[in-house]
């Protein structure tokens, strides 16, 4: 009777036993919970809140962020399915008119202008310009602001005839056309000099960046300026191009100015020294002769890479 009614007490206590163990491990793996918990509090869920409502709260705080944040230019992208860009600056040229203009102003080193620089918001144009003078090149990024429109707005060339092909057409990206689908170009300038214009009762202070070797038509808009750094922007002589290419590069005219026009120039800067813009005293030509000698070789250096297109050049 004695051990019969020992073997159920020692059930109890070894349940009793096995409980406690179980306890235990419950006790470290809620340690171990509470740990993960505040390793990732961001994750936590408030039990006393609707999922609903979290999700609202959380929608409501990255909205609240963002307007916080400024807005990049992808997000105007977006937003209106373009870029807004502003003019930083306006060419005055010796070029009025696309027909006439030099396809690289490089190939005209004696072609003379100056970029005439807006004042952007409360900025200071004279301090954009600190620095500048140290350069002897930059780049002017510009719009073809002349280009003629298709009537069909949806009619948009992938392929252009460049004139040195003579009417063979090849891929607009394979071109310098400025028929393009967004109509901005670059150019390489050299910098003559910076003149600071003083501000008067009617003016406000103005900056022009006098510059030479210029291919654009006056009253281009310029979107920005760089300054040319050969390491940056040269690239070895090992360079490709197309036979077209090299070809119209080294076909130059041979360009004859008479002895008349030279004399007629000669005696219009006699009567003022100032008549030619860009070129004259103002400019560094010290004499009448060195203004003539000047810009008849700038005539010269324009005429002799035929800027005409090739049907101008079978008319002629």
């Amino acid at each position: 009777a004695i051990a019969s009614s020992l073997v159920p007490s020692l059930s109890v206590q070894e349940k009793l036993r096995r409980a406690e163990e179980r306890c235990k491990h419950l006790e470290s793996q809620v340690a171990m919970l509470q740990r993960q918990v505040k390793e990732s509090a961001n994750q936590i869920v408030d039990p006393n809140v609707d999922i609903e409502q979290q999700d609202d709260t959380t929608h409501d705080a990255i909205v609240q962020q963002k307007k916080q944040q400024p807005p990049t230019i992808e997000d105007e992208t977006q937003a209106d399915g373009g870029i807004f860009l502003k003019r930083v600056g306006t060419i005055r040229s010796i070029y009025r008119l696309c027909v006439g203009t030099p396809r690289q102003g490089l190939l005209c080193p004696n072609a003379r202008g100056c970029i005439e620089l807006d004042k952007i918001g409360d900025s200071s144009s004279s301090s954009s310009v600190i620095g500048l003078e140290q350069y002897s090149h930059i780049w002017i990024i510009f719009v073809f602001h002349l280009n003629t429109k298709s009537s069909n707005p949806k009619r948009i060339k992938s392929k252009i005839a460049p004139p040195a092909l003579g009417g063979k057409k090849v891929g607009i990206y394979a071109t310098r056309s400025p028929h393009r689908y967004n109509p901005i170009g670059i150019t390489l300038c050299k910098i003559d000099r910076i003149e600071k214009i003083a501000k008067t009762k009617h003016t406000e202070e103005r900056i022009q960046i006098h510059i030479s070797g210029l291919d654009l038509v006056d009253g281009t808009p310029v979107l920005d300026i760089k300054p040319f750094v050969p390491t940056y922007d040269s690239v070895p002589m090992d360079v490709r191009l197309p036979s077209w290419v090299e070809g119209g590069l080294a076909t130059k005219r041979n360009v004859v100015i008479g002895q008349d026009a030279l004399d007629d120039l000669t005696l219009i800067l006699e009567k003022d020294k100032n008549a030619l813009q860009f070129y004259g005293q103002r400019y560094g030509e010290k004499t009448v002769q060195d203004t003539v000698e000047y810009a008849v070789e700038c005539i010269r250096q324009v005429l002799a890479i035929d800027v005409r297109s090739n049907f101008q050049t079978k008319k002629a």
